[in-house]
């Protein structure tokens, strides 16, 4: 949910020297005056012909629903705000041919209800459900005055509804208008691509003379319609004078308004893809970024750089000025707390006291939802709150530390070389001691001192302070290590026993620590051993140091006592399932994190067995450098040896790899499922 941010109005610097302006001192004005005509979004009725919509390349018996037409539109209109008024306008209508869709016949659409002066206002809601009876269309329209608000947190509000009357085969449609107080960057991104086939995507903008925007623009599909005009067009604004509510300036602008137009056709649903961070990454999409605003005299450069964007934030008392000012409620409780002289105990301290006692509320914020103190208080927020509350705790400490801004994996990749905040969604804290940085996430239970979650390695990150930095935090900056060994001998009484011990990585151990107790982690480390072998002197290590991974050992037991044994060197902990079997693939691969996993065995042949079978040695890599897989075994002396090792040293594959990587995998379960034979001798 994109974070409404006010910020001051830069349209009061051009406007008594613009071209576009002229200026009436007038008094007693109605705020009715300024409105432009409402332009919403139109688009032919329902027909006959809409419900039976015809097998094709991107619609066939498994489609559960086809958006008919998803049609957009913002524009500008004058206020008495002193500003523009930004209204945006969506039609929706979705057929609904499965069951198995009827979620999206519940909408919910989020209201910017924060700071009054920049409240948005819901309205023009229109919806119906439209089914097909003895050949009549009819239609069931939704009572508006059973719209249900829901309170999302202090800046917004969910608009809620459900359509009536729906079944397999139904259509929905609904419309509604968001108006805006113009904010610098609002104009609404545009996704063409969802999560069903879309027949008709548009969307249509209508820009003022004085700006001018950047057009960024994603994806692969060719635009049916990209279309740039313009249009004679009258603004009228209203500043008033603070003084009397009645007396003000008015400003009109007259000049010629640029009018973009984009739509794809019969666009195919997302095929959601294993190994994507986000969809958001590649449909195909429209965003905007306001570069210039025209005045008679000069031109004025708006540089949405990083330095200036983290001036505004610096200045935000929803961001920096909380951590700036001074703290006196806190020195009594950090006092009690550092009592250690050591300064890097103190930052652990302090970070762990954050993790330890606070709890997160939401994981997708940039901004407070309440003052520092009652957060402090009340020992819960955001991720954004609690994040920045440590910076304000390591920053009054007398520590460098600043907050820091990233995009995580699932909400997408940001625009590298834009300032665009809403395309972060997430905050850690950073802090500088003895020359090294660490980056913290305190949000995260049992997450260490230093660490970040693996969601937080999704590209740029960028350090807020007067002098922004950008920090890259990549998949391939983090490698998952594990190690793991098991020994078997014989022993006189005709078993085998031996021992097995593992070192896991960092995030498989962060995830046994968040969803396992002390004992239901020796289950789900041994779970994959025979249910035939006795398994105790089970020991785990480091479950509550959280800055290094779990060790886990144990000592093992078995015996064998049929003719023929089908014996699974790697215990269960082979590869099961080749992640990449489909004939084709549209999408990069996105690794987590690169891999780097061994397994050695050592083992004794089995008392009065003898090996009937067993698997080859194997290697071999991938694209030269990008990964390696050796399936080592030889036998000397009566002893087996095996030692498998997966190593990815990449963590990005382009579709032209995909061919390549699948058979890699594909090797890969092949050998780990191999198996010994053992057999009985005579």
């Amino acid at each position: 949910m994109k974070e409404k941010r006010p910020l001051l109005r830069l349209l009061a610097i051009v406007l008594k020297t613009s071209q576009y302006f002229f200026v009436i001192c007038f008094c007693f004005i109605g705020v009715s005056s300024f409105c432009q005509d409402k332009t919403g979004v139109n688009f032919k009725k329902v027909m006959v012909s809409d419900f039976n919509i015809p097998f094709s390349s991107i619609i066939d018996s498994n489609t559960k629903a086809v958006v008919l037409a998803n049609i957009g539109n913002s524009d500008f209109e004058g206020s008495s705000k002193g500003t523009f008024v930004l209204a945006y306008n969506e039609f929706k209508r979705v057929l609904l041919l499965k069951k198995s869709a009827f979620g999206e016949a519940t909408i919910e659409i989020p209201i910017y209800t924060g700071k009054d002066e920049f409240a948005e206002v819901f309205e023009n809601f229109e919806a119906s459900t439209y089914n097909l009876e003895n050949g009549v269309v009819i239609e069931t329209r939704f009572d508006k005055n059973t719209l249900f608000k829901e309170k999302y947190n202090k800046n917004y509000t969910i608009i809620k509804f459900t359509f009536p009357q729906i079944k397999e085969g139904s259509i929905i449609e609904y419309r509604y208008r968001i108006k805006s107080t113009f904010n610098r960057d609002d104009i609404r991104s545009w996704d063409f691509q969802g999560k069903y086939p879309i027949l008709w995507s548009e969307y249509k903008v209508t820009i003022p003379p004085v700006y001018n925007y950047k057009i960024l623009k994603q994806g692969d599909f060719a635009y049916n319609i990209d279309s740039v005009g313009k249009m004679k067009r009258n603004y009228t604004v209203l500043e008033t004078s603070g003084l009397a509510k009645d007396v003000g300036l008015i400003y009109n602008i007259t000049g010629d308004a640029v009018v973009e137009k984009w739509v794809i056709k019969n666009i195919p649903g997302f095929k959601t893809e294993e190994y994507i961070f986000s969809p958001d990454n590649y449909i195909p999409k429209i965003s905007f970024q306001l570069y210039e605003i025209h005045g008679s005299k000069d031109t004025i450069k708006i540089e949405k750089n990083w330095d200036s964007t983290s001036a505004i934030l610096l200045r935000d008392p929803d961001f920096g000025k909380s951590f700036i000012e001074e703290k006196p409620w806190l020195q009594d409780d950090m006092h009690k707390l550092l009592s250690d002289s050591n300064e890097f105990a103190k930052a652990k301290k302090i970070f762990e006291f954050i993790r330890d006692n606070f709890l997160c509320t939401d994981s997708n914020a940039l901004y407070l939802s309440a003052p520092l103190k009652s957060i402090y208080e009340e020992r819960k927020g955001t991720v954004a709150d609690l994040n920045i509350l440590l910076t304000a705790l390591l920053i009054n400490q007398g520590y460098d530390a600043h907050p820091v801004l990233l995009s995580t994996r699932e909400h997408g990749k940001t625009v590298e070389g834009h300032a665009i905040l809403d395309q972060y969604n997430y905050v850690v804290s950073e802090m500088n001691l003895n020359g090294i940085t660490y980056l913290l996430d305190a949000s995260v239970k049992k997450m260490g001192f230093g660490k970040l979650p693996e969601k937080c390695y999704n590209g740029s990150a960028w350090v807020i302070d007067k002098n922004a930095k950008q920090v890259k935090l990549s998949a391939d900056s983090i490698t998952e290590s594990k190690t793991s060994m098991i020994t078997l001998e014989n022993d006189r009484d005709g078993e085998m026993k031996g021992s097995s011990s593992a070192d896991m990585g960092y995030y498989e151990s962060l995830s046994l620590r968040n969803k396992f107790t002390k004992n239901e982690m020796k289950k789900e480390i041994w779970k994959s051993y025979s249910s035939d072998m006795e398994i105790y002197n089970e020991a785990i290590e480091n479950i509550s140091n959280y800055e290094e991974p779990v060790s886990a050992s144990c000592d093992l037991k078995l015996k064998f006592s049929d003719a023929i044994i089908y014996f699974d060197p790697l215990f269960g902990q082979g590869m099961k399932r080749n992640p990449f079997a489909a004939d084709k693939r549209l999408y990069p691969v996105e690794m987590p994190y690169k891999t780097d996993d061994t397994y050695v065995l050592n083992m004794e042949i089995p008392s009065g067995y003898s090996i009937d079978e067993m698997p080859k040695p194997g290697r071999i890599k991938l694209n030269e450098n990008d990964g390696l897989f050796e399936y080592l075994i030889a036998v000397e002396n009566g002893k087996i040896q095996l030692r498998s090792r997966l190593h990815l040293n990449k963590t990005f594959f382009a579709p032209e790899e995909y061919n390549s990587l699948r058979d890699f995998f594909a090797y890969v379960v092949k050998k780990q499922s191999e198996q010994i034979v053992f057999k009985k001798k005579k």
